[in-house]
């Protein structure tokens, strides 16, 4: 038997990472009471700045036909307005909590022009605007008197019978305990599912848990099948991450046969090129034949001023010289990674889910960047959208204080005296390499029909043996929690691809893993892009 704690709380926020962080920092402004869990390492620290149009050739009105032209014009228009009308004001909030945003000569902010963007618009700190970042609202939270929990795995979102949330069951990894959560609201911050895929860039403990989460709590996901790989990944002899904004200042890609292949289709050359096509530009040099020794291309950075990259781009200068690679003077081999999921969690303007009293920011939501994500926009998004999701929770929770769980109270004490303390066993580990094998060879970069139903079928058999397993110790429920939520995201992705394909705009129903639960039957609608072409879904939370 394992110990169970009750905890009450205003707003619970899952998720430390920046949109986790600023949505707490807002909600405890707004005077609720905040309880901030996570269960791992978030993926805010590779941002390394955001944009927002404060250079002086820009405007905010640039700055969204970038974002929603970059998208393919399947966002939300509403949700891309918020962005970039609030992106200058969640820069100055940074700077008076202490970011010290770098400077020109002169005193205007320097900034660097990310791929997708038509002007220099990324404010950054060095190349430490998150670490900063986070560490700067880590100390305000501290002073608010915000409570942080790590080490805590969120396995469900509790709901009323009447619908809204009212809190969430968690693992406690650190105390070995369960935990019951009263809260009146809870943003989801849990960031995307990179982890479900082998040789990402994020943290492999990003394993898609909130999609999971608001998808049996009956929310409603969208755009799900959009998954952004990173074009040029250090593939050699470390994987190491690099930002595409070198791009813009003379970096080039080459295949073995020391072609510049990506000017055949974008002769104005690599920064010319969406992130999405250049990633797919990459795979396809590389399944032609066209790769380097390590089945990548050769990036070459060396006509780049040494200067520039030396002092922009210190860190990542620093980072490869650790291995052995000078950017100023060697070329490298790199190759597609998976970065970021652009589909997620509907929201409106609130940040409110389908679900009342479910809020949501970050990477856990889709909608703002549609079929392809603007570099730099990352950093945006979880500053205004994390401070939206939190002022709106509290707003929420003050109208809706938590509740007693008297049912979920049993349901946990229960579950607490049926499991040991014991550690999980080797099976998921297993189990969570097959689920990142599969997702990167049959819904990578490059995606055929055949290759997607073979993942579907495979996942659900996945997640129907994790379904009918049943947990005796702690780490086997928190093994069994994260396969089921992997086999999950990694179906939504899947379906909603081929579906897209597919459909015409009609509904159809889709029988997901939980088939012991009637609330658990979904239905797909696809949404149409202006023009009628069918590149975005929506999955939708229907009770049968």
């Amino acid at each position: 038997m394992i110990p169970l704690q009750e905890i009450q709380t205003d707003v619970l926020v899952i998720g430390a990472g920046i949109a986790g962080l600023r949505a707490g920092l807002a909600a405890r402004r707004a005077g609720a009471s905040v309880l901030i869990v996570s269960k791992g390492p978030a993926a805010s620290p590779g941002v390394i700045g955001f944009n927002a149009p404060v250079g002086p050739d820009d405007s905010a009105q640039s700055f969204f036909d970038d974002t929603y032209k970059g998208g393919f014009e399947i966002a939300n228009p509403g949700l891309v307005r918020l962005l970039v009308e609030n992106a200058a004001a969640a820069a100055g909030g940074m700077e008076a909590l202490g970011v010290r945003f770098d400077r020109a000569p002169g005193g205007a902010f320097h900034l660097q022009r990310a791929l997708g963007c038509t002007h220099p618009r990324l404010l950054h700190q060095e190349n430490r605007t998150a670490r900063v970042g986070m560490a700067v609202l880590g100390r305000a939270l501290a002073k608010g008197g915000a409570v942080m929990r790590r080490g805590v795995a969120v396995s469900e979102l509790l709901i009323t019978p009447n619908g809204p949330v009212c809190g969430a069951m968690a693992v406690d990894l650190r105390a070995r305990a369960l935990l019951l959560i009263r809260a009146g609201a809870v943003v989801l911050a849990s960031g995307g599912g990179g982890g479900i895929y082998a040789g990402g860039t994020y943290p492999a403990s990003l394993t898609g848990d909130g999609y999971a989460l608001a998808l049996r709590a009956g929310a409603e996901l969208a755009d799900m099948e959009f998954v952004q790989f990173e074009p040029c990944h250090c593939i050699f002899p470390k994987r190491i991450g690099l930002t595409t904004t070198l791009f813009a200042h003379g970096g080039q890609l080459r295949n073995a046969m020391d072609e510049r292949f990506v000017l055949k289709k974008y002769p104005a050359g690599e920064s010319a090129a969406p992130k999405d096509a250049l990633a797919r530009l990459v795979a396809l040099e590389i399944r032609e034949g066209r790769g380097t020794p390590h089945g990548g291309v050769w990036c070459d950075l060396t006509d780049i001023p040494e200067k520039f990259i030396k002092k922009e781009h210190s860190a990542y200068y620093r980072l490869f010289l650790k291995h052995g690679i000078d950017l100023t003077k060697q070329r490298f081999e790199v190759g597609p990674a998976p970065h970021t999921f652009l589909g997620g969690v509907a929201i409106d303007t609130r940040c409110e889910s389908t679900v009342p009293g479910l809020f949501a920011a970050g990477e856990v939501t889709g909608g703002i960047h549609g079929a392809n994500r603007v570099g730099g926009n990352a950093g945006t998004e979880i500053h205004v959208f994390g401070a939206i999701a939190g002022a709106s929770a509290a707003a929420h929770a003050k109208k809706r204080r938590a509740r007693a769980l008297s049912g979920a109270a049993r349901a946990a004490k229960k579950q607490a005296s049926m499991l040991s303390a014991d550690a999980r066993s080797r099976h998921w580990a297993a189990l969570a390499k097959t689920i990142r094998e599969l997702m990167t060879d049959k819904v990578g970069v490059i995606r055929e029909e055949s290759g997607l139903r073979e993942a579907v079928t495979k996942l659900r058999q996945i997640s129907d043996e994790a379904l009918a397993f049943e947990p005796r110790s702690l780490g086997d429920f928190c093994g069994r929690i994260e396969i089921r939520n992997m086999a999950l995201t990694g179906i939504c992705v899947a379906e909603s691809a081929l579906r897209r394909q597919e459909s015409r705009g009609v509904h159809y129903r889709i029988d997901f893993p939980e088939q012991d639960d009637a609330r658990w039957k979904k239905t797909i609608r696809l949404r149409q892009k202006p023009g009628g072409a069918q590149l975005s879904m929506r999955v939708k939370g229907a009770k049968a």
